[in-house]
């Protein structure tokens, strides 16, 4: 007889496996009787001990997205060793539960308590390997490969005591039943045998590794889950905080992005750095700015264009080393100046367009050389790539990029009108594509564009009355899915009711802001207002969130917005665009003023985009007021030339009367 969790070979007659300790028995969902694992019927009333077709076999559980990864990798795994986690969870005392019930009526109570179990392993790309009357028995690491298999697996049990849960609390109102589940884990090796074209796959435990999750299971107590040394320490920090005397290292990530509340935060942190042995750890672009320059444990190291010898060795692991490649590499490295992301994308449009053929690090040049257009700018790379990709996935990926840099996978599944598993397997090719990687499992998945510039044109290419609609829909998604707290999320609604032109509800959450006391963020929804107020014309309204904007701004505080608001300052945009709305309304005078004050403050911030667009505002007013000398000494910026003096005639010329 042999155990359902372990496979152990027992003699007959044992109610109990003798290597697991896991019961050996099945209970009958009629009767409740005691049956033997192979049984096909109840021993004692003869009802069917087979499951319902739609469990008969992982091929008929297992999700479309899932059973593809499986059947594609299913040859280069058959016969290697593996790390997995594996999961066992059921539902404690069900034969109690179903002794006295008609068939029927246990199959429904106990059927949704197995497909919250699968549902949950499935949402974190592990695979249900048994099935065994109340429980079930998973593996995550194979048969699909994922690093981050133990935080999955807890991550699993978490989400399915939680649904289970809920659907318990259900049944107990209308039922008077109580329902419980209780989960084990361990991680280990495992060698994978065949994977059949029904998904079913053979293995054999290395060691004691079911085993172990089998005993986590049986030790459990109902609502809880148990799991090995050996799963916390791959696990730990995702489901467990605990101190082990070493220094903690944290790292943040592109801190050009950075909100008000998350600045404020780091500057606290760093403040307390010396009394902790604490490590950490930032990275930003050159216009970032900061406090702590002058602290004594404040180190900084530039990270510049990669010297050609360098840019040499990353092609050398991206390409292979075929002497024919080396025109390419020079032409490369020539082109993209030793910037990684921009010779990572440059590398993957050659492979996309078969100018390369084969794969990472052994391809082969497929067309001359002399044939090869290199896009002059890494942005221009990018579009090509998006242009090539399906109009549907296209499409999935510009929806993502109206939503944020950072988007939630129930959100867009919302926003994007897809079924969950069309969703998924669109997300799995632009994960595969390297436009988006996932960041976030528990409580809810969440992905990230894999670059900000991936992101930033990937919105760039949305028509502007696209993106309303998209803008707008958003909202009415956040609305819905975040009904029960919406205080955490009036930044982003009044960010997309202001694009989405929503104008009754941007003052609302705009309201709300302020109730909310947040003047980084009441400062972000008066920028959106004012804007857009001024562009449709509106211009008492756009005055009376331009004079709020005067109020809040403070340079030292919101000096990071300019990467939050559409790529300039608000203090900046502020300025310029009250002198706009000076104009339009009749004051020359304070017009010009507020003109020259958006100047001065761009200049001071050395903020590129922002001061470019400050240039263009002051050389329109100066205009204007027939000071040709000032609009000729405005076009440059530090000396690096946004404008020649050529430019800055023939943009004269091109304003004058006429």
């Amino acid at each position: 007889m042999q155990c359902p969790h372990c496979q152990h070979e027992n003699p007959s007659g044992m109610k109990f496996c003798g290597e697991c300790g896991a019961r050996l028995e099945t209970a009958c969902p009629a009767c409740g009787a005691a049956n033997l694992p192979e049984n096909k019927f109840c021993g004692e009333c003869g009802a069917a001990l087979t499951r319902a077709p739609k469990f008969s076999s992982p091929q008929s559980y297992t999700p479309t997205h899932l059973a593809e990864k499986i059947l594609i990798s299913k040859n280069a795994l058959e016969g290697e060793r593996k790390q997995v986690t594996v999961l066992f969870a059921d539902m404690k005392g069900s034969m109690e539960l179903l002794a006295d019930r008609d068939p029927e009526e246990a199959r429904k109570l106990l059927d949704p308590v197995i497909e919250h179990m699968m549902e949950a392993v499935h949402r974190y790309e592990g695979t249900v390997s048994n099935l065994m009357g109340d429980g079930i028995m998973a593996l995550f690491g194979a048969p699909v490969a994922h690093e981050d298999h133990a935080v999955r697996g807890c991550y699993a049990a978490l989400r399915m005591q939680e649904s289970v849960r809920k659907y318990a609390e259900a049944i107990r109102r209308t039922e008077g039943v109580p329902i419980q589940i209780r989960a084990g884990l361990n991680s280990g090796e495992v060698v994978v045998g065949a994977i059949g074209n029904d998904l079913k796959m053979d293995y054999t435990a290395i060691g004691q590794t079911v085993h172990m999750a089998s005993r986590m299971e049986q030790m459990a107590m109902p609502g809880s889950i148990m799991i090995t040394n050996d799963t916390l320490r791959l696990a730990e920090g995702y489901v467990q905080v605990k101190s082990l005397g070493q220094p903690l290292l944290v790292v943040f990530e592109d801190l050009h992005w950075v909100d008000a509340q998350t600045q404020a935060f780091l500057d606290s942190l760093v403040d307390s750095l010396p009394a902790a042995r604490f490590l950490l750890l930032v990275n930003y672009r050159p216009e970032y700015q900061h406090n702590w320059g002058s602290k004594t444990y404040y180190s900084q190291i530039r990270v510049d264009p990669l010297p050609p010898e360098s840019a040499m060795e990353v092609l050398g692991a991206l390409l292979g080393d075929r002497p024919a490649l080396q025109p390419l590499k020079d032409l490369l490295i020539a082109r993209t100046e030793g910037t990684p992301f921009f010779l990572e994308e440059s590398v993957r449009t050659l492979v996309e367009t078969n100018v390369l053929t084969g794969g990472r690090g052994n391809y082969e040049l497929a067309k001359s050389i002399d044939s090869i257009q290199v896009p002059a700018s890494v942005q221009a790379v990018l579009a090509a790539r998006i242009d090539r990709l399906a109009s549907s996935t296209k499409q999935l990926l510009q929806c993502a990029s109206v939503i944020g840099k950072d988007f939630p996978f129930v959100l867009l599944q919302s926003v994007s009108e897809r079924s969950e598993e069309e969703l998924r397997t669109e997300l799995s090719y632009l994960q595969a594509a390297e436009f988006v990687y996932e960041t976030r499992l528990f409580p809810d998945q969440e992905y990230t564009f894999k670059h900000a510039l991936t992101h930033e044109v990937a919105y760039g290419s949305l028509l502007q009355e696209r993106r309303r609609a998209l803008h707008a829909r958003i909202v009415a998604a956040i609305e819905q899915l975040y009904s029960e707290r919406l205080g955490e999320q009036v930044e982003r609604l009044a960010h997309h009711a202001a694009r989405g032109e929503l104008w009754d509800k941007a003052v609302e959450y705009l309201h709300l802001a302020g109730k909310a006391q947040d003047p980084a963020l009441l400062l972000q929804a008066h920028h959106e207002l004012w804007a857009n107020f001024t562009e449709l014309g509106e211009l008492t309204s756009a005055r009376t969130h331009l004079e709020q904007g005067f109020a809040l701004y403070d340079p030292r505080k919101h000096n990071q917005h300019a990467f939050l608001c559409g790529g300039h300052d608000p203090g900046v945009c502020c300025r310029y665009h009250a002198a706009d709305v000076l104009w339009l309304l009749g004051y020359p005078d304070q017009a010009l003023g507020r003109s020259r004050e958006s100047l001065a403050l761009a200049r001071e911030l050395s903020h590129a985009s922002t001061t470019a667009t400050a240039l263009s505002f002051a050389a329109w007013f100066e205009q204007r007021f027939g000071e040709r000398q000032a609009v000729q000494g405005h076009p440059s910026l530090d000396g690096e030339g946004i404008f020649t003096s050529t430019d800055a005639d023939e943009f004269l010329a091109s304003m004058a009367p006429g």
